[in-house]
């Protein structure tokens, strides 16, 4: 009886955690499918839909990682996941901001050109390096995203070109510091903090190299 109970209870606990990652994977995935929505509304000439579609977009990108850490499901798969969605909906309400306000770019094409080919450079340079797209989500990456939805929103609305250009130079920091850390990593890793975290990784790990090639010295002289 107590071994059935028990197996009663670990089936109901995997059927529960799977409900679980679905809810998480429908939020990240929904992300992905809202981008060709928020093209298809810019083209349309609906920018109510468009700014709802691209503000949901946002928030799943929050709260699928606030689930997944929450339920203590995080994963290198879901993380990979994750930068997948953000990779086609990013670029994708881009386009749409393009196509709903082109005064505006046209206005701030250098500094928005600037943005873009910063945004670009980290993930061509990790998809060299390491055939798959990189998914550090540093925490200068999440800050840029934090300020830079409402600079751009303000920047629209106010014409505050002041909002867009500190928005964007934390962009442009951010994507300089992965792709310093893609440069430093001899393979992929996920879920890295910041640059500074995979220098003191390499110092470590440099030590302690050393540290064995002493042991095997000292151990043959003896």
């Amino acid at each position: 009886n107590s071994r059935r109970c028990c197996g009663s209870k670990h089936v109901n606990q995997l059927h529960m955690t799977r409900k679980r990652m679905q809810w998480a994977t429908v939020v990240t995935v929904s992300r992905a499918a809202a981008a060709p929505l928020a093209v298809a509304a810019a083209f349309a000439r609906a920018p109510r839909t468009f700014i709802a579609i691209v503000v949901w977009g946002v928030l799943s990108d929050f709260i699928d990682g606030t689930i997944a850490r929450s339920l203590r499901e995080d994963s290198p798969r879901g993380a990979l996941m994750d930068s997948r969605c953000d990779f086609i909906f990013y670029p994708s309400a881009c386009l749409g901001l393009i196509v709903v306000a082109p005064e505006k770019f046209a206005a701030e094409r250098a500094f928005v050109g600037a943005m873009i080919i910063a945004y670009f450079v980290p993930i061509i340079a990790g998809w060299l390096r390491f055939r798959r797209l990189t998914s550090y989500h540093t925490i200068l990456a999440r800050a840029s995203l934090i300020i830079l939805v409402p600079a751009t929103a303000w920047w629209l609305i106010a014409d505050a070109s002041v909002a867009l250009h500190l928005a964007g130079t934390v962009l442009i920091v951010s994507s300089l510091e992965e792709l310093a850390m893609t440069l430093v990593l001899r393979e992929p890793r996920d879920g890295i903090p910041h640059l500074g975290h995979v220098l003191a990784d390499g110092t470590r790990n440099r030590w302690a190299r050393r540290g064995d090639v002493s042991t095997l010295v000292h151990g043959d002289q003896r």
